[in-house]
């Protein structure tokens, strides 16, 4: 059974991203999201780690190497599955679950590395 936890992106009174607070089931214990915010903007814990044992959540920015070319995706949560979107936007890949089976690498996340800056022809490093 995979762990149910969220991130929560915490801003500074200017708005600019400051860090994650991580919620739910964390290091065997339950964590509270922090007050005032009542896990506005969380971003779930997919449950699929990259290949170099990260945590891949919702918001990420991954590289999948399943073939020749990588493809630089974000990950997001929709009609009850994880799925990526190639930052190219020529399609999206329901079914997140099954990029288990490819090598995957987070690159960024939508806070700290907006895919908009992101270059989408680089290849895993």
């Amino acid at each position: 059974m995979r762990e149910i936890k969220f991130r929560q992106p915490l801003f500074k009174t200017n708005g600019e991203f400051f860090k994650f607070h991580y919620w739910g089931d964390v290091d065997g214990g339950f964590v509270s999201p922090v007050a005032g915010n009542l896990g506005r903007n969380s971003q779930e814990y997919t449950g699929l780690k990259d290949k170099n044992g990260k945590e891949i959540y919702e918001g990420d920015v991954v590289a999948i190497n399943g073939g020749a070319n990588p493809i630089k995706t974000e990950v997001f949560f929709e009609d009850g599955c994880y799925c990526v979107k190639m930052l190219d936007n020529t399609c999206e890949l329901k079914y997140y679950t099954e990029m288990q089976f490819c090598e995957t690498e987070i690159i960024g996340n939508i806070y700290e590395n907006p895919p908009s800056a992101i270059d989408t022809r680089q290849g895993l490093r």
